[in-house]
């Protein structure tokens, strides 16, 4: 069975902006990133669809001791695209020291931000960031 995307792809989709995951053809559920088989049905079975880039925020928290390619502090959260996934990520263009329960439900556009590598990678990546929409 061949992958309907590799993580290079997906990241290099990410890049140019783009939004990728894996929409099963069985129960119509999207799996992003993309995986071998729907995370809802297990099926192989789908087709890649650029997702909107929108999504809603369910839970953070304030990271004060981060990895290297990190800097502390920052803001994590779980947000659901509205195609369904839940994603992580970091909140961008809010300081963690005004974050407060409001932004739980908040609307967010689905952003990406480059990192640096850390000891056990092989240069910069790139990670889902999060912009909280007026």
């Amino acid at each position: 069975m061949q992958p309907k995307m590799t993580s290079s792809q997906f990241f290099e989709a990410a890049r140019n902006g783009k939004l990728v995951g894996v929409q099963c053809t069985k129960c119509g559920q999207v799996t992003c990133p993309p995986r071998m088989v729907c995370q809802e049905c297990g099926t192989p079975e789908g087709d890649l669809v650029e997702m909107s880039r929108k999504g809603v925020i369910r839970t953070y928290t304030v990271t004060n001791v981060a990895p290297s390619c990190f800097k502390a502090p920052y803001v994590l959260a779980l947000v659901e695209a509205d195609e369904g996934p839940w994603l992580m990520g970091n909140i961008t263009g809010l300081p963690p020291e005004k974050i407060s329960d409001e932004l739980m439900g908040k609307r967010v556009q689905i952003d990406f931000m480059e990192v640096d590598g850390d000891l056990y990678s092989d240069g910069k990546g790139i990670a889902l960031s999060f912009v909280p929409l007026a």
